[in-house]
């Protein structure tokens, strides 16, 4: 099994525990894949129901899924149309083109009773401590965490290091890193730096670019950042 599937399932785990609903659905994803974990399609819909609750649209889109299939939980095309009408009003393409699908099997009263139950729906409250960053979303602003400390940056870094290059790139930037005077607030101060000139910058540009100084390889590479690789 990858190095890098394991270090970003603990990490997951441990931000999804939390209340992070980006980790909440990438747990879903692992569980539903069978990454760094078996394939437990139950799970995977009790974690993508914990970041549908929060409104996470791509979690609502999987779920949703799951409710159509009727797998890791009962089929029921109501409650999918609702988590799909869900993710559709935040724009979500996905969620729009499978609702269409969707309505071709269900009757009138099935979608008006979908469409109640997706306007009577309230997103819940994260866990998680708003002023702890246990978890670095790859799309937060970097400005976010010009002032946060090693302790979440470098874990987070680590992760960008292994979806990429595996144990290799982790390896080398532990390396570099154990080279360097340390201060608790190294990361975060070439974090700074590198979000002065455009400090609309992701956190996972800014993160990547920091990588790219410490281990040297393919300068200038961007990295598609969203969920783990199917």
């Amino acid at each position: 099994m990858p190095q890098d599937d394991l270090q970003a399932a603990k990490w997951f785990r441990k931000a999804a525990d939390q209340g992070n609903a980006q980790a909440q659905s990438n747990l879903g994803l692992m569980y539903a894949n069978g990454r760094a974990t078996p394939k437990n399609l139950p799970e995977a819909a009790k974690w993508f129901r914990k970041a549908a609750d929060q409104s996470d649209a791509e979690a609502q889109t999987f779920l949703g899924s799951l409710y159509v299939r009727g797998e890791g939980v009962s089929q029921d095309y109501i409650r999918a149309h609702m988590w799909f009408n869900l993710a559709a009003a935040q724009g979500h393409q996905k969620a729009i083109e499978a609702r269409a699908e969707l309505v071709k099997g269900m009757t009138s009263i099935q979608i008006t009773e979908a469409q109640k139950l997706a306007r009577e729906w309230k997103p819940s409250a994260s866990t998680g401590t708003p002023d702890q960053f246990t978890f670095v979303a790859s799309s937060d602003g970097c400005r976010k965490f010009a002032s946060v400390d090693d302790t979440t940056l470098e874990p987070f870094m680590r992760w960008l290091a292994g979806y990429r290059d595996g144990a290799a790139a982790m390896a080398a930037l532990d390396k570099r890193l154990a080279d360097l005077p340390r201060d608790p607030f190294l990361l975060g101060a070439l974090v700074l730096s590198s979000c002065h000139a455009n400090p609309d910058r992701s956190i996972g540009e800014v993160a990547n670019g920091v990588i790219e100084m410490f281990v040297n390889k393919q300068p200038g590479r961007r990295l598609n950042l969203g969920v783990p690789k199917q």
